[in-house]
């Protein structure tokens, strides 16, 4: 795994456990496919998220990405 993979699997795995990592609008589609796949969930079915959710109404920027549980 090249350094560049590595740390950004941290920063995933940092983000699973609550962590707020930060994030550009170039990696927020990559690291939430990350963690869904960790999280068992079927990612090639995930849309594009910056497209259709972060940015849908005007021009938001990723600056953060992190992970909650809710019971």
């Amino acid at each position: 795994m090249s350094k560049v993979k590595s740390e950004m699997a941290t920063r995933c795995e940092l983000a699973l456990m609550g962590k707020v990592v930060t994030c550009t609008n170039d990696e927020v589609q990559i690291m939430t496919e990350y963690i869904f796949s960790a999280m068992g969930k079927d990612s090639t079915k995930l849309v594009n998220i910056l497209e259709n959710a972060i940015q849908r109404y005007c021009k938001n920027e990723v600056k953060f990405l992190v992970c909650n549980t809710v019971m």
